[in-house]
């Protein structure tokens, strides 16, 4: 497989903890070590869960613009941050956000594309209340499955390096569209399915990379482009799929991860 690295020989991921994998991105059930690890690589304060109250006339994929007008009706503030989202046990995809502050509280008052009630959020202050959300930063992606036993080996390779080179890392790994953990786990000896998650997680960042946020919502705007971003998407949810149906065979016991 492309970019695959060795296999793992000794270092067999624990299993995905469900008993069926989901096909679905859900809300993470419980606020996990490895998620607060990815509010690390974030520079985000650690998430909590808010309730999903859509706005009478709040659209689907607009939140910045939907937190505006509801500041300008009632007063409060936008607050920017992350989505963090679970694919059951094998990564998580964290998307930039934005709730509304009124007062101390906080509320998410976009609507969902699976219509979830409850989302995990991870403030980041980073960003101003007078954020340009047309520059917001792509999603960021991490491998949950052989996060536990790989976590020592990264935690000494983050220990390893210095200030500066740590940075040149982190930098890189954003502009791949993954987390400074993620980039260091895909270098570490790795089974079929890690391999596999790991090349779905850099071919979505360089999927995300082709689109610009505009007034329109998010497109791609290179005519020449289209075509291609049309091609790594249907590539990328081939990928997808695969994943999860590995996954869930696996969990079904019906056949092996290291295949």
């Amino acid at each position: 497989m492309k970019n695959g690295g060795p296999q793992a020989a000794h270092t067999q991921p624990s299993r995905p903890h469900t008993e069926r994998v989901s096909v679905n991105e859900i809300t993470p059930p419980e606020i996990t070590g490895q998620i607060l690890a990815l509010c690390d690589d974030l520079g985000a304060m650690a998430p909590l869960y808010l309730n999903v109250s859509p706005a009478p006339e709040a659209r689907m994929g607009w939140c910045s613009t939907n937190v505006l007008d509801q500041c300008r009706k009632e007063g409060g503030r936008p607050l920017y941050g992350w989505l963090l989202w679970e694919a059951s046990g094998l990564y998580l995809n964290a998307e930039f956000h934005c709730v509304w502050r009124d007062g101390q509280d906080l509320h998410d008052i976009t609507p969902t594309q699976e219509g979830e009630t409850c989302v995990l959020f991870a403030p980041d202050p980073r960003y101003a209340a007078d954020f340009d959300f047309k520059r917001r930063p792509n999603n960021r992606r991490f491998r949950s499955y052989g996060w536990a036993e790989r976590e020592p080996l990264v935690r000494a390779k983050l220990g390893e390096a210095s200030g500066s080179a740590l940075e040149y890392r982190r930098r890189r790994a954003e502009k791949k569209s993954v987390t400074l953990r993620q980039m260091i786990l895909s270098s570490l000896p790795r089974d079929r399915l890690e391999m596999l998650i790991d090349e779905f997680l850099f071919a979505a960042g360089r999927t995300d990379g082709m689109l610009t946020v505009t007034e329109r919502g998010t497109e791609c705007l290179a005519p020449n482009s289209v075509a291609e971003y049309r091609r790594r998407v249907f590539e990328i949810n081939l990928m997808r799929k695969n994943i999860f149906k590995m996954a869930d065979r696996a969990v079904r016991g019906t056949t092996g991860f290291s295949l």
